[in-house]
Order: structure tokens, then sequence, then C-alpha cells
């Protein structure tokens, strides 16, 4: 087990190591060696500190956690289980956003709709946080099936595909650096994740070799595979908003803990005020009026990375 994974997963909780201990009823010592990785969890006791922290044993054991595509294993959590897309459409007849949420997305934007909060808070299952001016909305459909109603175009090349796992984003946000993950991941877990978002030439020639993909088009095919990494890249490290009847906008920022203080409290601010974002500081900063835009959306693995960083400051320790 990751020493990582426990340490995470409390400071995610905003708990210290004490706090857990006497939850657990052990020693503060006895909880520093199960969290530095000095010492093993005993089996025992792994069911009751993954309830401490508020996370499954498979999250605490570092196993791939199950996710049931078809809505058909009542046995795996409604957070781990796809319902299906919502469509959200604006008044401004700008560019519709589409979202694959989990069923437990379902409920609590359901919920969310009835409320009065500015903006609606969406996390999808592309690593998606939105937040959508209300006022903005002209409606918003719920499918629990490939939404299509209103033709393949209509929502561009926004959606791709189901991805719920933080760690295949944050190898995606190092793509170009798997040096900076830090052991993080083995080496194998860094190609099986690469290869879904992305093709070597190496590949490229193997496809071609194959006949999946004709000689004279191979050209084409490296574009368009590039084309997707991008895609990939621009969702994991950027923010992005729409602007009513303009093409959304996207700003690269790297520190996660001021990307999760200054999203997280959007429903806290006047509609009026602008928001802040420095993705280079000096170099390069901006200003978004909240009151005109129809959205705003973050990377949720790095918002999720903000929090536990934010945690960690104020517990007045280190990630």
């Amino acid at each position: 087990m990751s020493r990582s994974i426990i340490k995470k997963a409390r400071l995610r909780s905003c708990m210290t190591q004490v706090g857990v201990a006497e939850a657990m009823g052990v020693s503060q010592p006895t909880y520093q060696r199960w969290e530095s990785g000095a010492a093993n969890v005993p089996k025992g006791k792994l069911s009751n500190l993954a309830k401490v922290l508020g996370v499954t044993v498979h999250q605490l054991s570092g196993k791939p956690e199950p996710f049931d595509l078809f809505g058909i294993d009542k046995n795996i959590a409604d957070d781990r289980t796809y319902y299906g897309e919502v469509a959200i459409h604006f008044r401004s007849g700008s560019a519709p956003l589409l979202l694959p949420v989990s069923e437990a997305e379902r409920s609590a934007l359901l919920t969310t709709l009835q409320g009065r909060e500015t903006f609606v808070e969406v996390s999808s299952l592309d690593n998606r946080t939105v937040y959508v001016r209300r006022e903005a909305i002209a409606d918003v459909f719920f499918s629990s099936e490939a939404y299509d109603d209103y033709g393949p175009d209509v929502y561009g090349d926004q959606h791709l595909g189901i991805h719920p796992d933080d760690s295949f984003w944050t190898i995606v946000e190092h793509y170009d650096c798997p040096e900076c993950l830090d052991g993080e991941f083995t080496d194998q877990e860094i190609e099986e994740a690469r290869a879904r978002f992305s093709l070597t030439e190496h590949q490229l020639d193997e496809l071609v070799e194959d006949g999946h993909i004709p000689a004279d088009k191979r050209e084409v095919a490296t574009e368009d595979a590039r084309a997707e990494t991008d895609r990939f890249l621009q969702r994991a490290r950027c923010v992005c908003w729409q602007l009513p009847e303009q093409r959304v906008r996207y700003a690269s920022v790297d520190e996660s803990k001021d990307l999760y203080e200054t999203f997280c409290m959007l429903n806290l601010s006047e509609s009026d005020e602008f928001l802040y974002l420095a993705p280079e500081g000096y170099h390069r900063s901006l200003f978004i009026n909240l009151a005109t835009i129809d959205y705003i959306a973050v990377p949720t693995h790095k918002f999720r990375e903000g929090e536990i960083e934010s945690h960690a400051e104020e517990l007045g320790e280190t990630t």
C-alpha cells in the first residue's frame, strides 16, 4: 500500500494523524507507521480505517476502483455507476454543454437545479468540474443513453469518453514529463494510461503494416492522433470558460492549490464580481466577469489535488 494514498485520504478529510489515531483506537506513532509505510495496516483494521478517512477499501489499498458502465451491478456505489449524459443549453444560443455523469451526480444535480445558488456545479466523468451560471441556462436535458437529439455536430469534440479516475488524468497532465510523477505510478500504469489517449510513431507504423490504416492515409492519421492527444492535454491542464455567442477560451493553470481556493468559494461570491486567475503570475494574469459567462470549468483532478494541498497547509503539513 502506497504511503501517499493513506496520507492523501487523511488530508482530503482534513484530519490530523492524532485525530485518525484516536478514531482508530491506536496510538499516533502506530498510525504514523501505517501512513509512512513502515508498517502495514492490519487486515482487521483496514475497513475501519477506510471508513474513518471517508474512502473505500479499494481506494485505500491502491487497487483500481470498480466502475459500472452499464448500471447493472448493485454492489457498486452510485458515484461509480454511469447514468448517462446531461445536455445544458444556454439562453444566449451559444454552444451547449454535454457532460457524462454518474448516478450520484445526476441525483445531486437534480437537487441543485431546485436551489438558488448563482452557479450550478456539475462534476462529469471526463475530468470537468463545471460551474454553470444559473441565469444563463435555457434548459437541462437528462438522458440515460447517448444524447443525440440535436445531432452529433452540435456538441463539437468536448466529450472525450468516460475516464472517471484522477490517476489517469494525473498521468495525462504530466504527459511531457513522466519523471515529474515522482514514482507515484509504475511504468506499466503510465504506459497503459498513455495508450488510451495517444499513439506513438511505432504504433502508427504497426497499424499501417496490419492494414488498419491505408499507407497513403498515415499522415492524416498522425495529425488526428496528435489532435486527440492535445484535446486530452487541454482537459487535464486548463481552465476553460464560455462567453455568450463566443468560442470557449482556455488558460493553463499550474498551481492546484490556487485553483481549489479560487473555485471552492465561487458560490459565495457575488455574481458581478471578477474572478482572478494568474496562470503565469506577473507575466500572464486575467480577470473574468462572472456575470457575463455561460460557464467556467476546471480539471477535476487538479481541483481535488488542490484541496489536499490546501488542507495540508491548514494543518501545518506538507504534501
